[in-house]
């Protein structure tokens, strides 16, 4: 697939054709011979193909697609465009100190990704005498 063309591209590469064709050297900035007006005419017209084109490739894949392309892609597989949150069964771990406690509703953000976890239970520590001991609660 030809990558994007600014309309200055199209228009230097028609103006190498006409010398080809012609023998004629035109200045593409030259906008008192009728040549180069229809030119950057006819280049506008082709770049806005190209761009068109650009991103119909790109929406052939999700990962590179669009919003509306994306959600052309979910709505041919019948999914919903978003994805309501949904509970985890995971557990959430933490260093304890004796006394500290973890109420219910505790918000967790995962570093890696910044995924939120909210706990549903209220948790303590297990042991003061290993500092290194974790607490599961369920997230």
């Amino acid at each position: 697939m030809a990558n994007y063309l600014a309309p200055a591209d199209v228009v230097a590469q028609m103006v190498a054709d006409f010398e080809d064709i012609t023998g004629i050297t035109l200045d593409p900035n030259d906008m008192s011979r009728e040549e180069v007006i229809k030119m950057w005419t006819y280049a506008g017209a082709i770049s806005s193909f190209y761009s068109s084109l650009v991103q119909t490739e790109d929406n052939i894949w999700p990962a590179s697609a669009n919003t509306q392309g994306l959600q052309n892609h979910l709505a041919a597989d019948q999914l919903p465009a978003q994805i309501q949150p949904q509970a985890s069964n995971g557990v959430l771990k933490f260093p304890g100190t004796e006394g500290v406690v973890l109420p219910i509703g505790s918000i967790a953000t995962r570093k890696l990704d910044g995924s939120q976890y909210i706990s549903t239970a209220a948790a303590t520590p297990l042991s003061l005498r290993n500092p290194k001991t974790e607490d599961a609660v369920p997230a």
